[in-house]
């Protein structure tokens, strides 16, 4: 392969990683660009699926949207007791 294709896909690959780790980190920025973006290409006259044009309904993670109350948001810890258990020393049965 020559070098310029080599550079595009590594440059594509790195592009795709950045949008993912940012769609993780920064949903609702991420939701709030994906919706501009849609909004700009209906504008210019471009079909988009409908499913595409709700951003807002795929949330994900509590704080991630602002549709729902903050007392909704909050739940109360759970405490689980955690248990050690020291090894049995001495001889092996082997």
């Amino acid at each position: 392969m020559s070098h310029v294709v080599q550079n595009v896909v590594i440059g594509a690959v790195v592009a795709a990683s950045v949008l993912a780790v940012a769609r993780h980190m920064l949903p609702q920025q991420m939701r709030r660009v994906t919706q501009r973006l849609l909004d700009w290409l209906v504008r210019r006259g471009v079909a988009i699926p409908r499913r595409w044009r709700d951003v807002s309904a795929a949330a994900s993670g509590c704080g991630a949207c602002t549709s729902c109350a903050s007392s909704q948001c909050e739940r109360p810890a759970q405490e689980s007791p955690i248990r050690l258990y020291r090894r049995k020393t001495g001889k092996s049965s082997r």
